[in-house]
């Protein structure tokens, strides 16, 4: 997987997680939505920790604590243009 499709998938998982977790903080319901909502937004992090990669150097941007708020025209750490 590159680095677009990880950065996608993140955003989508996270996206995914919040609407099953919109019902218990509203009404009060079982916690099971709640649970299934942070497995749904854990998996988008930890896939992101194995596949968002410098496509240069292969330097990973989660695993060194980059925070990179969208997606780079550069790699931090290699300052290679990416895109």
């Amino acid at each position: 997987m590159d680095w677009k499709k990880s950065w996608a998938l993140m955003w989508v998982c996270y996206l995914i997680g919040v609407i099953p977790l919109a019902p218990p903080l509203l009404a009060g319901a079982g916690k099971g939505w709640a649970a299934a909502a942070v497995l749904v937004m854990a998996a988008g992090y930890f896939q992101t920790v194995f596949f968002f990669n410098c496509p240069r150097c292969g330097y990973n941007w989660v695993k060194h604590r980059m925070y990179v708020p969208r997606l780079p025209h550069r790699c931090p750490h290699c300052g290679e243009f990416i895109w």
